[in-house]
């Protein structure tokens, strides 16, 4: 038996269906799951499932996907669900133009598309939603919020998610390089750039153009409005500094479950209890004073995958999987948690871990779908909540990370902001 302190019973997840969290009934601008019984929630481009999500003007046949799961009885019945479309602030906040002006054809659009699991001991709809800017209307660059709610309830919402329409008026021409803090800069990456403007009709730069960074498509830890270092007619300059500097963190680990019957490296059982199927995890130790290891990841993301059948999205299982990590001794006023994109980066839920002093390790049981998974240890403080990533895992200038820079404009009579350039940069592209 694995994890006896932290077992979840399947009356457990059901009865989670029915209980919703707090925050359901204010929409969060951020990507966010408001009800537990929502689950793998995948948003991107076209094919690949870890694209960041992005359209831009002119490619009008380009689509965004929405994949996610709803765990029900075998009893319920698929809801009625539809999505709606926010626009946005560069700081996510919500702008005050009408519909409108950003879409010539309706903000709420029906999700039609979904399929019940097949021989799965979790039951669970999954659904499907996929719009480009032509099927939508939407003809204005910028920051949107795609949120899900019932038809029923419109006041409630079940999901959002953050995406872009980028415009391509500016040139980036990025540079990156180490801290200029000695003792630092073998754990931070930094980047410069040059940024001009082109035919974007600005008369002060320095203060309609706004830039920001983000590491691996996060927007939770994103670096902005970031100002010019020196500014001329055709060209803005940033220059490295502390502001555009990130911990280098380092790889992710890896979890492979994509089968029920054979074992992958890291998983040390599996164990059928009728009901569910188990996973226990070896026990992973802390990397921060090992020297750096390249490793290939999915940069925090995942991938929904099953090696007994063919169609991932209704005939993958949900199976429990047990996490732990080794810790001498407990962290005094601090939470640890298990983060990656398999969390929504939000340090809550079933992904807190408890500590057992029997073993000495954190530990923690998080239901999964069937697939490939990074993830990472993260230490949170109670009192500030500002997420630690490096106590287990370390910081490492080596790491190979993917970061955006986006470039925003505001004129003196928008009233929202466009998105008028971004480009995409491999740190140490291998």
């Amino acid at each position: 038996m694995i994890g006896i302190p932290f077992k979840k019973t399947i009356f457990c997840l059901l009865l989670a269906v029915s209980t919703r969290l707090q925050v359901d009934s204010q929409l969060i601008y951020a990507d966010y799951v408001y009800e537990p019984n929502i689950k793998s929630v995948q948003f991107y481009r076209e094919s690949n499932e870890n694209a960041f999500p992005v359209l831009y003007l002119g490619d009008n046949d380009a689509k965004l996907n929405l994949e996610f799961d709803q765990l029900l009885d075998d009893q319920a019945l698929p809801e009625n669900l539809s999505v709606a479309f926010v626009n946005c602030l560069s700081n996510w906040e919500p702008s005050d133009i009408q519909s409108f002006d950003f879409t010539d054809q309706f903000t709420f659009y029906s999700i039609n598309e979904w399929r019940s699991s097949q021989n799965t001991r979790i039951p669970y709809v999954h659904y499907t939603y996929s719009f480009s800017l032509a099927s939508n209307g939407l003809k204005r660059s910028g920051n949107y919020l795609l949120y899900v709610y019932r038809q029923s309830d419109p006041e409630a919402p079940i999901i959002s998610r953050r995406f872009i329409i980028e415009e391509r008026k500016v040139s980036i021409v990025p540079k990156l390089g180490q801290s200029y803090s000695v003792g630092q800069r073998n754990k931070l990456q930094s980047l410069a750039f040059d940024l001009f403007p082109g035919s974007v009709p600005t008369t002060d730069p320095a203060r309609e153009l706004e830039v920001y960074i983000l590491q691996n498509g996060r927007w939770d830890n994103v670096r902005g409005p970031i100002r010019p270092t020196f500014v001329t007619p055709d060209k803005l300059e940033f220059m490295f500094d502390a502001s555009v500097e990130f911990q280098g963190g380092n790889e992710f680990r890896m979890l492979d479950i994509r089968s029920t019957r054979f074992r992958t490296a890291q998983v040390k059982t599996i164990e059928d209890h009728d009901s569910i199927w188990y996973y226990e995890l070896f026990t992973d130790e802390t990397r921060s004073k090992e020297a750096y290891t390249l490793r290939k990841d999915l940069n925090g993301g995942f991938i929904i995958a099953v090696q007994e059948y063919q169609n991932a999205d209704w005939q993958a299982d949900y199976v429990m999987v047990h996490f732990s990590v080794s810790q001498p001794d407990q962290l005094k006023d601090r939470d640890v948690f298990v983060s990656g994109r398999l969390s929504n980066y939000q340090n809550m839920g079933d992904f807190q871990m408890a500590y057992n002093t029997m073993t000495q390790r954190y530990e923690t049981e998080v239901l999964l779908k069937n697939g490939v998974y990074d993830y990472k240890y993260v230490v949170v403080p109670k009192k500030t909540r500002t997420p630690d990533e490096t106590f287990f895992e370390g910081s490492f200038y080596e790491t190979e990370n993917f970061y955006t820079i986006l470039v925003y404009y505001r004129g003196i009579i928008e009233r929202s902001h466009r998105l008028v350039g971004m480009t995409h940069i491999n740190y140490w592209d291998r």
